[in-house]
């Protein structure tokens, strides 16, 4: 059935299978794909081929541009992909947070608590949150399902806002910190 409707489609199945994998590799690198981005290498794609079938006495055509819901359709085509809301998080924090580095760091803390006899009332759990500035926060992507991965990387340095909020073992709070 597929075969039979590929004329009718805008890209061959070769070229959507190609697409497809595109996807896959932007999604384990990282980068997963907003629509616009496919759509547009939808229609390099379908630029290519025009181009690959001209000689120089055919004059060259421009497709029309691929319509809003085709990205849709092509998505229902291929289980694998899904459109889901992204969320930005700095390369550096991908990287860096392993299970064996946590393990690490928490069986380190131990060792010098207890070596250091620190009190309860000398402990402190403190929590940050941040927020880059200029750049945009997460959106919706299209990542490949069998990569379970939802972040985009934000590559380079960025100006961040800083929350924190720190309180301690015993149960008294310190005032909240804005770091600009």
């Amino acid at each position: 059935m597929a075969e039979a409707r590929e004329s009718q489609q805008l890209l061959t199945a070769a070229e959507e299978k190609a697409l497809a994998e595109r996807i896959r590799q932007m999604t384990v690198t990282g980068h997963p794909p907003t629509q616009n981005l496919i759509r547009e290498i939808a229609h390099e794609l379908r630029q290519h081929r025009l181009i690959g079938i001209n000689d120089d006495g055919i004059q060259h055509v421009d497709y029309a541009p691929i319509g809003l819901e085709w990205v849709q359709r092509f998505i229902k085509r291929h289980p694998q992909l899904k459109t889901v809301y992204g969320e930005t998080i700095e390369a550096s924090r991908v990287k860096d947070v392993t299970y064996e580095a946590v393990e690490k760091f928490y069986n380190e803390l131990r060792r010098v608590i207890n070596e250091l006899k620190i009190s309860p009332e000398n402990c402190y759990n403190m929590d940050e949150t941040g927020s880059s500035i200029g750049t945009i926060q997460g959106g919706h992507i299209v990542i490949d399902t069998t990569m379970q991965s939802k972040h985009e990387l934000e590559i380079g340095r960025q100006e961040w806002v800083t929350c924190i909020e720190c309180v301690c073992m015993d149960g008294s709070p310190l005032s909240p910190m804005i770091i600009f």
